[in-house]
């Protein structure tokens, strides 16, 4: 064998394992791929609704399902900007199937992922409840006065519904009886 068809030989050999792309798109397609691989490393998921809420605090504590608005987070991060401390989330979603077995169906907005039961460690449920007042999003506001929470959701209602819950008893709150629940409870600014 002369010497130029034993190196045609050899070079054959060698590239076996190293097949070139034969057009320029797949060489752009593998480059594109390597690209995007590089880019997902750098990708951090995350359970973040808001600076202040996560998923988490949301999640329906019986069935583990989820479903929130983001309207309501964003109220809530208002609430919590106005009183300046956080706020825990003693109820937010809570699925159809658990309000049902506690016969709680009926106008719940948890279960349209509408409506949290919030406190705040420093102040008092009142205190929080007035607070929750300023913000125009909110428009339900309970104050449980046997659990010390605020209900807070953002119903589609063009009215904005108060009340207060004692005992197994939901009251409206009005003008007549507002001085009850809130004589000598200050406002926060």
């Amino acid at each position: 064998m002369n010497h130029k068809k034993q190196q045609q030989s050899q070079n054959q050999s060698q590239n076996q394992g190293h097949k070139k792309p034969n057009s320029k798109n797949q060489r752009n397609n593998k480059s594109r791929r390597d690209r995007g691989n590089q880019n997902q490393k750098n990708v951090v998921w995350t359970d973040a609704l808001s600076e202040n809420f996560t998923k988490k605090d949301f999640v329906c504590k019986t069935s583990g399902q989820f479903k929130i608005s983001l309207g309501l987070v964003g109220a809530l991060e208002l609430l919590q900007a106005k009183i300046g401390i956080p706020l825990k989330i003693i109820k937010g979603f809570e699925s159809v199937e658990v309000a049902e077995k506690r016969s709680d169906f009926k106008r719940n907005f948890h279960t349209q992922g509408l409506a949290a039961d919030v406190q705040a460690s420093e102040i008092s449920p009142q205190e929080l409840f007035i607070a929750a007042e300023s913000i125009d999003e909110i428009k339900g506001i309970g104050l449980n006065l046997d659990e010390n929470y605020v209900h807070i959701d953002t119903r589609k209602d063009k009215e904005r519904s108060l009340w207060v819950e004692t005992k197994n008893n939901k009251i409206d709150i009005d003008q007549t009886n507002r001085s009850k629940y809130f004589d000598g409870i200050k406002q926060t600014q």
